[in-house]
């Protein structure tokens, strides 16, 4: 994904971890340079954060970015830069695609959600979150009849 371009994570995706634990990005949710070894063109990289309700979310670099400009520019109340300082930031693990577009969560979060060997990960237009298919398929059957009603709040 060009950094000019603004970014749109929808869909899902359902994927298999590799034997070494590596789960495969689909190619139009990657940034260019967004590897392991050189970080994306902004220089900062993807995070994966666990969230409570049982799925990790990953948020891109230009998210990273603006929660970086928010803390250094102190455009936010000091009790939201603590929050990310002190809650947010320390749950966080840093991540990049390898060259076959593939990245490695840590152990602990695969364990904290539950994933053993499948993954579906789900857009949310300006991030992307990972779940479990048991655990999205639980949200999925509660979404289900809220989507008429999406749908028609979308188009009118």
């Amino acid at each position: 994904m060009s950094p000019a371009s603004k970014p749109q994570f929808v869909g899902n995706h359902r994927r298999s971890l590799d034997s070494k634990n590596r789960l495969t990005i689909p190619s139009i949710w990657r940034f260019d340079g967004d590897t392991k070894e050189s970080g994306s063109e902004t220089g900062l990289k993807t995070l994966a954060i666990p969230d409570p309700k049982g799925c990790i979310v990953v948020l891109p670099p230009f998210q990273v970015s603006k929660i970086y400009d928010d803390i250094t520019n102190r455009s936010i109340p000091e009790e939201e830069i603590r929050q990310y300082r002190d809650v947010l930031l320390p749950q966080a693990a840093e991540i990049g695609c390898d060259k076959q577009g593939r990245i490695m969560l840590p152990q602990y979060f695969l364990e904290l959600v539950e994933i053993k060997k499948d993954a579906v990960l789900v857009g949310s237009l300006t991030n992307y979150r990972i779940w479990s298919p048991k655990r999205w398929a639980e949200v999925e059957a509660s979404n289900k009849a809220l989507l008429g009603q999406v749908i028609n709040r979308a188009i009118f």
